[in-house]
């Protein structure tokens, strides 16, 4: 739970992520039992947040950000290596979560901004890991937030400043499991 000054009054926003970790599944079908953990996780968000039992109707957008037809609720969900999140706010939100130790330079050289690349350059080992994995989880929210996904150009949007971002709030949960570390990163609109 945050406390936030709204005007003259104090607003208390709670944001949930739900998160399950999927046991078992056969390899070969492991996305589609990620996807299905997440969908679940929504319907129980739903419920759990807004006293709602049935998923209102999904439709995509342009890019393929999911959003509620009727309903004035902003979603987001994630998942990678047997883990799903999902967020849901009255406020635009996006969610993402990486399990440590995928760094890649191409990957920055592309994504990244000359203050990222240079931080990361500045770094070794799991120091190197943790940051780039914050950084790439914080751009993959940004595109589900803004509904662009990686399509934008996010090479010009530092994510250094773990306080606002354009107006978001970013937030950050490494997250271990059966000696797996996940970073969570999750992005609200403030």
């Amino acid at each position: 739970m945050r406390r936030i000054l709204c005007g003259a009054l104090v607003c208390v926003i709670v944001i949930m992520i739900y998160y399950s970790l999927i046991k078992k599944y056969p390899e070969e079908n492991r996305r589609k039992f990620e996807h299905e953990a997440g969908m679940e996780l929504l319907r129980r968000a739903m419920w759990r947040e807004y006293g709602i039992s049935e998923l209102p109707e999904i439709c995509f957008g342009e890019y393929g950000k999911p959003y509620f037809k009727d309903l004035r609720v902003d979603f987001s969900i994630a998942h990678c290596d047997g883990l799903a999140v999902c967020i849901v706010s009255r406020k635009a939100v996006g969610i993402d979560c990486e399990i440590l130790g995928r760094a890649s330079m191409k990957a920055a050289n592309r994504y990244f901004t000359q203050e990222e690349k240079d931080a990361l350059r500045n770094l070794q080992g799991e120091e190197r890991q943790f940051l780039f994995t914050e950084l790439w989880t914080s751009k993959e929210a940004y595109g589900k937030l803004v509904g662009r996904g990686l399509s934008e150009n996010l090479a010009h949007i530092s994510f250094l400043n773990k306080e606002y971002v354009k107006g978001f709030r970013l937030t950050h949960y490494p997250f271990v499991r059966n000696n797996k570390m996940y970073i969570i990163t999750s992005l609200e609109g403030v």
